[in-house]
């Protein structure tokens, strides 16, 4: 986020000095520059009369709706950053800027991910309604979910794994029994997202709100980058959570799940990572057909 072009709109001008005029804020806003990089939403970096900095995030209603939900539900957790201001049209807020590096992975990532869990997913809190997924979508179950993913994402990744993956994937989703309650989620918690400092990880930004559980949010964030992706990373990360009561060979087949996903991504955004998730997915398909055998095995 530190990349940084000057910024020329008239209408952030105008809101800017709205703003200022009507001290909506505990402070005055002195300087505001445009952040490059953003995806769909318009992104300020703002510097106040009070020596601080925040960033000024606009977007669609929807978008800013669900962002600002899932902060507001967790604004006690210091990972996440503080929302200041959310505009009454809820066309625009605000929130304190945290100093940090986006990069490509999670440095340390075991410790990263302990990080993760023990300072945002063990205090994620139950989804009001029993539905599942996204704000668009909200499907009557994880397992539709995750079946419209992978449908989703079929057609790209049978580009470099096979028609018999994609159907050992889905036959791992219908034959689960989950019996969760859905979690508000931050849903897109990967790398991208994540504000590291000395490769540690301080930050997190850019929730998308999914209904879902605890252990997928781990896993998305496990498989966002290629490094370091085995078991034993997980593992004991995995055991901190509440609502983790599962053998290894769920887990195995979480992230399986995860990493079918996360190839799709990878072929879009990032084709370089491709020959470390494909190396990583034969490790994986290779733990599952040990636990498999084992358990025909009666071990």
């Amino acid at each position: 986020m530190d990349d940084m072009i000057v910024n020329g709109n008239s209408a952030i001008d105008q809101r800017i000095a709205a703003l200022n005029n009507h001290k909506l804020l505990g402070f005055k806003i002195v300087e505001w520059k445009e952040l490059s990089g953003g995806t769909s939403s318009k992104i300020w970096k703002l510097t106040g009369d009070d020596d601080k900095t925040y960033v000024y995030k606009e977007n669609e209603k929807d978008v800013i709706i669900e962002e600002s939900l899932y902060l507001k539900a967790y604004e006690h957790l210091k990972i996440l950053p503080e929302i200041i201001f959310i505009d009454e049209n809820q066309q625009y807020y605000i929130y304190e800027y945290i100093e940090g590096e986006i990069k490509t992975n999670l440095g340390n990532k075991e410790a990263n991910l302990h990080i993760l869990v023990e300072e945002l997913i063990i205090h994620y809190q139950p989804f009001p309604e029993k539905k599942w997924g996204y704000t668009y979508q909200r499907y009557d179950s994880f397992r539709e979910f995750l079946l419209s993913e992978v449908d989703n994402a079929r057609d790209t990744v049978e580009t470099v794994l096979t028609f018999q993956d994609c159907e050992k994937v889905k036959f791992l989703i219908e034959t689960r029994d989950r019996g969760e309650d859905p979690y508000l989620l931050h849903g897109d918690c990967g790398v991208h997202n994540f504000l590291q400092k000395n490769d540690r990880l301080i930050g997190v930004i850019d929730p998308l709100t999914l209904a879902g559980p605890p252990l997928f949010e781990l896993v998305f964030a496990f498989c966002s980058s290629p490094d370091h992706l085995s078991y034993e990373v997980i593992y004991e990360v995995a055991r901190k959570l509440p609502t983790f009561n599962h053998d290894r060979k769920y887990l195995v087949e979480e992230v399986i799940i995860g990493l079918y996903l996360r190839i799709e991504r990878c072929l879009y955004h990032h084709p370089n990572d491709l020959p470390d998730y494909l190396k990583a997915w034969s490790y994986w398909i290779s733990l599952l057909d040990v636990d498999n055998k084992n358990a025909n095995d009666g071990i």
